[in-house]
């Protein structure tokens, strides 16, 4: 499967499928930043990621693959503690900024 330069997937031979990619690579870009916002508002309590999704207005599994490429890139980190989700009862991982913050 071919990605664009932003490294997201399109259907080959399709510019319909090329332009939709492209434009959500332009979305992502903002939910990266409302994401990271919210960390950064946060501070050293940090988020979990039903928390992160509740301050953004992101849907949680957005969070997640949001969350997944800012650790991979080194911007955020998961923290030793963890926060019981109150509508599920599971223990939640806790993430931050990594120490100096994100760049604004």
């Amino acid at each position: 499967m071919p990605h664009t330069q932003q490294g997201l997937p399109f259907a080959k031979r399709s510019q319909t499928s090329y332009r939709a990619a492209v434009a959500e690579a332009a979305r992502r870009a903002e939910k990266t930043r409302r994401y990271l916002q919210a960390l950064v508002a946060a501070g050293a309590r940090g988020l979990t990621d039903v928390e992160a999704s509740q301050m953004t207005g992101l849907q949680v599994s957005s969070v997640c693959s949001i969350r997944n490429a800012a650790m991979d890139c080194g911007l955020v980190i998961r923290l030793t503690v963890t926060r019981r989700n109150p509508a599920s009862g599971h223990r939640n991982a806790v993430y931050t900024t990594k120490e100096g913050g994100c760049p604004s």
